[in-house]
């Protein structure tokens, strides 16, 4: 688990899925149960990742691989 490290589209979906526990609790007429939003507000807020970090460090060194090539050939 690693903070700021998730991609922008998996906090949207974070933040859709917050929306929809939210408003189903309210509608079901329990709004004690939208507490349950709480930790999903926080973790796309935070922008947690939940995989691996050996998946993290591979992208990462692609993207560097990448860059240097990119300015290798700029110059």
């Amino acid at each position: 688990m690693k903070i700021t490290s998730a991609s922008f589209t998996t906090v949207i979906l974070r933040f859709y899925l917050m929306m929809a526990i939210v408003i189903s609790t309210f509608i079901l007429g329990y709004p004690v149960l939208a507490i349950i939003a709480v930790p999903v507000f926080l973790s796309g807020l935070a922008g947690v990742s939940f995989k691996k970090a050996s998946l993290i460090k591979v992208k990462t060194r692609q993207l560097n691989t990448n860059q240097n090539v990119s300015q290798q050939s700029a110059a």
